[in-house]
């Protein structure tokens, strides 16, 4: 779908400024909408709402399970394993719990792990016009 003119304007500001030092001058315009598709081009992030149950496990420090309260636990791991995709949209039940089981205190490293699960890396398209969002070659000649 192509941008709206409003988008354009600014994907015409993103491309003269290049705020990101990404290297838009000089470059093609598909080239350029390989640069602003890349996800993680511009090591920025969006929030992500939802993890795989999988990658949730794979974060729990195995070394620091035998500090966490065995009811917590249990609760988490039961609530964790009933679900393939666990919410950790901001305000969440299951950010809450995270917070709740594995604390600073007690897993570190564990609760570092699952709240940078929280976001993800994006594009510099998803940045400016949302997540999901690409530009086109055409859409670069427009702004252009």
């Amino acid at each position: 779908m192509a941008l709206n003119d409003a988008q354009v304007t600014i994907l015409a500001t993103e491309l003269t400024s290049d705020p990101k030092a990404m290297g838009y001058s000089g470059t093609s315009h598909p080239d350029t909408a390989i640069l602003l598709n890349a996800v993680g081009g511009s090591s920025e992030v969006l929030p992500n709402t939802s993890v795989a149950v999988g990658d949730v496990m794979d974060a729990i420090d195995i070394d620091e399970v035998d500090s966490i309260s065995i009811n917590k636990l249990q609760f988490f791991l039961a609530r964790a394993g009933g679900e393939g995709t666990l919410d950790i949209s901001a305000g969440s039940a299951a950010v809450g719990q995270v917070l709740g089981t594995f604390t600073n205190a007690l897993a570190p490293n564990t609760r570092g792990a699952l709240l940078l699960l929280a976001t993800r890396p994006a594009s510099r398209a998803e940045i400016l016009f949302g997540a999901g969002v690409t530009v086109s070659p055409a859409d670069i000649a427009e702004a252009r």
